[in-house]
């Protein structure tokens, strides 16, 4: 409960300036888990706060992003109630309520439920060009970084692995990074193939290909299917070719629907709240998004195997869009 208890410190110093009211209601105190500061999640969650926190005034609701490991960390904060909401992805959500994947031998999560989808980001494996690799069993044998423990490319790695039959003694080297750490790992030569789920936008993926040599691995149609055979929530998606240096063909690979997340023990009015603060505000909140190719609203009908919660719901069906 550490984070839970330091963010309430936050609250009260911020509310010494505010109304005795408002300030009293902690409870009307949202905490969202996002990711690690260089990739997406948080810089999108600053975004959503952002839109909640401006009619503070008027509904009394504040939100405040807090870095975190990111996918499946959050999942798991918000399940611990160390956290009210935070970002994952789709399929992760689905294992975590069944119990499986990177929650095997737990009790499921039957209480998290998706306030929305909000983008689809893929899966980058990328390794040095000037190895010979032409598919993914090549990469048997490199140094591997699989991503920080909690992360969401750790959980896709570790489907990867899980999918291939492999274990960490089948490469040469295996580390496990944040992501600005593999960047400056790949760059510097210390890893050969690094597994990376970030969206088109970050300046990672420019980084790493204008100035490493990094090349995207095509993954193809029958070890797509492995894969989504371990995770059934993953899905596909293609690069176009051209779009990065050292990378002129087009790209092949699986993709995550990133999603916000919380529990059914959330007040639904203030679920109801933060929902209408982002679609009411839509082209403001397109707008302070760095994820500019995102096409947020048309993921409100993607899986009908997932709840919603009940705030979400109630702001849907005013809207009268079909979320089932």
């Amino acid at each position: 409960m550490f984070v839970r208890a330091l963010l309430l410190v936050l609250l009260f110093l911020f509310s010494l300036g505010s109304s005795p009211v408002v300030a009293a209601e902690s409870s009307k105190f949202l905490a969202l888990g996002t990711g690690t500061m260089p990739g997406l999640f948080h810089p999108v969650g600053l975004g959503i706060c952002r839109l909640l926190n401006e009619g503070r005034l008027e509904h009394g609701y504040r939100c405040l992003p807090y870095p975190t490991g990111a996918a499946v960390n959050n999942l798991q904060g918000i399940d611990s109630e160390d956290l009210d909401m935070g970002m994952s992805y789709a399929n992760l959500l689905q294992e975590a309520r069944n119990a499986t994947g990177p929650f095997a031998g737990e009790d499921p999560l039957t209480d998290l439920k998706l306030v929305t989808y909000l983008y689809e980001m893929p899966l980058l494996v990328i390794y040095n060009k000037e190895l010979a690799i032409e598919r993914i069993a090549d990469l048997a044998g490199l140094r591997i970084d699989i991503g920080n423990a909690g992360s969401g490319k750790r959980a896709i790695a570790d489907t990867l692995f899980a999918a291939m039959g492999w274990s960490r003694d089948d490469f040469s080297f295996v580390s496990e990074s944040g992501t600005r750490e593999v960047e400056d790992a790949f760059c510097r030569g210390d890893v050969d193939v690094m597994i990376e789920a970030i969206s088109f936008e970050a300046a990672f993926t420019n980084r790493v290909t204008q100035e490493c040599n990094g090349k995207f691995l095509s993954i193809d149609k029958e070890d797509l299917k492995r894969m989504v055979e371990v995770s059934p929530g993953l899905g596909a998606m293609t690069i176009p070719g051209g779009q990065y240096t050292n990378n002129d063909d087009k790209v092949n690979t699986v993709s995550v629907n990133v999603i916000l997340v919380t529990s059914e023990r959330v007040n639904a009015n203030a679920i109801y709240t933060l929902t209408k603060s982002m679609y009411s505000n839509f082209a403001k909140f397109r707008a302070l998004n760095p994820i500019k190719s995102a096409r947020f609203r048309s993921f409100i009908k993607r899986d009908k195997s997932l709840p919603f919660h009940e705030g979400a719901i109630r702001y849907y069906e005013e809207q009268g869009w079909d979320y089932k």
